[in-house]
C-alpha cells in the first residue's frame, strides 16, 4: 500500500517535529522559571514578615486591655456545690401532688397555688415544675416570667441531670425563642451561662440540651462553652490556643483576669488588621498543622503566618512573543499530524474494504460458475443415471446455498457500513447459543476435541442474527484454518469494569501458525490490520464482518496467544443487566 505507507512516514515526521518543538518550549520555560525566581529577595520577605510581628504585638495587647467581647467566656467555671432539688415533704406539698394526678387539666392553677403557699426555699421547686409546664403547653411568656423569678432567687440546686436549677431555666427560656424564630434572643439568653456554675455532667455534643434545631453562630458558641466547662475542670489552665475544629479557642490574660476567646473570630479580625495595612497576601493563619516554614507571630501565644508567593516582575514582551510564535507552531504541527493520521487510518479502512469486496466477488465467482455448470448439465441431461442427476442436484443446492450465504454476507457489510441497519438489541443466553450453534457443525467437526467452559447464567445484550453470524465466523475460520490441531475451545466468562459487566466469549484453536505476530499480550483487532494472507487460503471476509458487528455492538475484538500454542479469537459484550434478565 504505497498511499498508506507515504501517509505513515509523513505521520512519524510530524511527531518528531512536535517532539523537538516541546523541547524547544520546555527550555524556555525554564529560563522563564529562573527568571521569575530571582524577583523574590529574602530581604523583601524579611521586613514583611518584621511589619506583620508589629501589627500582631499590636493586636493581641489591646486584645488584652479593652473592654471584654460580649462573647468572650470568663475562666474557670465555679463548680456545682449546691444540693439536689427535692419535693417538699409536707402534707400540703402532699395535697398537691394528689390533687394533680387527679385533676391534671388544673397542673397550673394548683402549681402556682403551691408556690404562693411555699416557703422562699421551697417555691424553687414548684418554679421548677411551672417553667416544665408552661414550656410543654406552649405558655412561653409565663414560662419566661417565672424562669426569671427562679434566676433571679438567692437559692439554687443541683438536677439529676448534672446542671443546676438556674442553667436548666435559662435554656428552655433560649429553647422558646428558638421555637419562636427568634435566634438572638435566644443568643442572648445563653450567653448568661457565662456566669453560671459548670455541670457536673456534659453531654456529648451541645445538642443534646435542646430539642429544637441551633442556629450555627449559636451551636458554635456552645461548643467553645462546653470546651470551656471541661478546661475549668482541669488542674491548671494555661494561656493559648486550644481546641480543633468548630470550637477552637484563644484562653488570654486579660486585664480583668482570664478570658477565652473563639480563635475563628481572633483569627478573622487579625486577618482584617493585616489587609487593612496593606498585607491581603497573607494565606494562612494557624496555629494547628503549620508548616515549619510558617512565621511565628510575635506576643501570639503560638500563631502562625504564611505568605502567598509573589507576583513574579513582568516577563518582556520578546519572550512572550516567542512563546506565542512557538505555540502556534506547536498547534499547527499537531492539527497537521492528527490530519496526516487520520487519512492514514481511512486509508487502511478503504484498503481493508476493498479487499473485502475484491475477494468477495471472487468467492462468489467459483459458486456461481459450479452453479451455472451443473444447471448447464442438467439441462443437457448429461448424466448417466439417476444417482448421478442426485448427485449434481445435491451440489447445486450446496453451492447455492454458499452463494447465499455470501451475498447475505455482502449485504450485512454494505448495510453496516452505511448505517442502514442497527443492532436489534435482545436478551441471549449465551450457553444455549453456543450449544445450538454446535450442533450444526458436528458433521463437519467429526473426531475434533471441543472443549466447553460455559458461565451457566451468562446472558448477553446483542443482535441474535449477529451474535450468531459473529460464531460461525470464527468457528469457521478454526476448522479453516487450524484444522491440523484437531481442537476446538469455547470459553465464557464475565468480568466487572468501569462501565459495568462485561461477558468474554473466546474461540481457541491448536493452530500452528498465525498471520500476525502477537508481540503483546493481546491484538486489537478492531484497531489494527485483519489476520489475513491470500497464502493461507480463505478469504477474510468472516474476520472484517465480525469486526463491523462488534463495532455496532460496541465490544471488543482482539487476539492473544493461547497456552500450549493456538490462538484464543475473544469477542467481548455488554452484560445483561437484572432489568433485562427476563426479556
Amino acid at each position: 500500500m504505497p498511499a498508506s505507507a507515504n501517509n505513515s512516514k509523513r505521520f512519524i515526521i510530524s511527531l518528531l517535529l512536535i517532539m523537538v518543538s516541546f523541547v524547544l518550549l520546555f527550555v524556555i520555560s525554564y529560563q522563564s522559571l529562573r527568571f521569575q525566581e530571582q524577583v523574590l529577595t529574602s530581604q523583601n520577605r524579611r521586613e514583611k514578615l518584621s511589619r506583620l510581628d508589629q501589627i500582631s504585638s499590636d493586636f493581641f495587647a489591646r486584645l488584652a486591655s479593652v473592654p471584654v467581647l460580649g462573647s468572650a467566656i470568663p475562666l474557670p467555671f465555679a463548680r456545682p456545690t449546691f444540693p439536689m432539688l427535692q419535693a417538699p415533704e409536707s402534707s400540703r406539698a402532699r395535697q398537691t401532688f394528689l390533687k394533680m394526678a387527679i385533676l391534671p387539666e388544673q397542673r397550673p392553677a394548683l402549681l402556682i397555688e403551691a408556690e404562693l403557699n411555699a416557703t422562699a426555699e421551697e417555691q424553687s421547686f414548684w418554679r421548677y415544675l411551672l417553667v416544665s409546664e408552661y414550656f410543654k403547653g406552649g405558655s412561653y411568656f409565663e414560662m419566661r416570667r417565672t424562669a426569671f423569678q427562679l434566676i433571679d432567687s438567692s437559692f439554687d440546686f443541683l438536677l439529676d441531670s448534672g446542671r443546676t436549677l438556674k442553667t436548666e431555666a435559662t435554656i428552655k427560656v433560649a429553647e422558646s425563642f428558638l421555637r419562636e424564630n427568634n435566634p438572638e434572643a435566644a443568643r442572648l439568653w445563653l450567653s448568661r451561662l457565662r456566669t453560671m456554675p459548670a455541670p457536673a455532667v456534659l453531654p456529648e455534643k451541645p445538642e443534646d440540651w435542646f430539642a429544637a434545631r441551633l442556629p450555627a453562630e449559636s451551636g458554635s458558641w456552645l461548643r467553645l462553652l462546653f470546651s470551656c466547662y471541661q478546661l475549668s475542670y482541669s488542674e491548671q489552665i494555661v494561656p493559648g490556643w486550644r481546641g480543633s475544629g468548630d470550637h477552637d479557642a484563644l484562653i488570654l490574660r486579660h486585664k480583668d483576669g482570664l478570658f477565652a476567646f473563639s480563635a475563628g473570630m481572633v483569627i478573622s479580625a487579625l486577618q482584617q488588621r493585616f489587609s487593612e495595612n496593606g498585607f491581603a497576601d497573607v494565606s494562612r493563619l494557624s496555629f494547628t498543622n503549620a508548616d515549619d516554614s510558617d512565621h511565628l507571630l510575635a506576643n501570639s501565644n503560638g500563631l502562625r503566618v504564611a505568605l502567598r508567593n509573589e507576583l513574579p516582575a513582568a516577563i518582556p514582551g520578546g519572550f512572550l512573543l516567542l512563546l506565542l510564535l512557538t505555540s502556534i507552531g506547536i498547534s499547527g504541527l499537531f492539527i497537521f499530524a492528527l490530519h496526516e493520521w487520520q487519512l492514514l487510518q481511512k486509508a487502511r479502512l478503504l484498503d481493508e474494504e476493498e479487499q473485502f469486496f475484491r475477494q468477495t466477488a471472487h468467492d462468489l465467482k467459483t459458486p456461481i460458475t459450479i452453479v451455472s455448470f451443473l444447471a448447464e448439465t442438467l439441462a443437457l441431461k448429461r448424466y448417466k443415471n439417476e444417482d448421478q442427476q442426485n448427485r449434481y442436484l445435491s451440489q447445486l443446492q450446496a453451492e447455492t446455498q454458499k452463494a447465499a450465504e455470501l451475498f447475505d454476507r455482502l449485504l450485512l457489510s454494505v448495510r453496516l457500513r452505511k448505517r442502514a441497519v442497527s443492532a436489534d438489541l435482545k436478551n441471549v443466553i449465551v450457553c444455549d447459543a453456543l450449544k445450538s450453534l454446535l450442533m450444526r457443525f458436528n458433521t463437519r467437526m467429526s473426531g475434533w476435541e471441543i472443549s466447553e467452559q460455559y458461565d451457566e447464567v451468562a446472558q448477553i445484550m446483542a443482535d441474535p442474527d449477529m451474535f450468531e453470524r459473529v460464531m460461525i465466523n470464527l468457528v469457521e475460520n478454526v476448522i479453516r484454518h487450524a484444522a491440523a490441531g484437531r481442537q476446538l475451545a469455547l470459553r465464557v466468562c464475565s468480568h466487572k469494569t468501569g462501565a459495568g459487566a462485561e461477558i468474554a466469549v473466546m474461540v481457541g484453536d491448536r493452530g500452528s501458525t498465525f498471520p500476525i505476530d502477537i508481540k503483546n499480550e493481546k491484538l486489537d483487532l478492531l484497531n489494527n490490520g485483519l489476520p489475513y494472507r491470500q497464502e493461507r487460503g480463505g478469504s477474510g471476509t468472516g474476520l472484517f464482518l465480525v469486526r463491523q458487528i462488534m463495532q455496532t455492538h460496541g465490544g471488543q475484538f482482539h487476539a492473544t496467544r493461547r497456552d500450549g500454542g493456538g490462538i484464543w479469537m475473544i469477542t467481548t459484550w455488554r452484560a445483561a443487566d437484572d432489568e433485562n434478565s427476563g426479556n
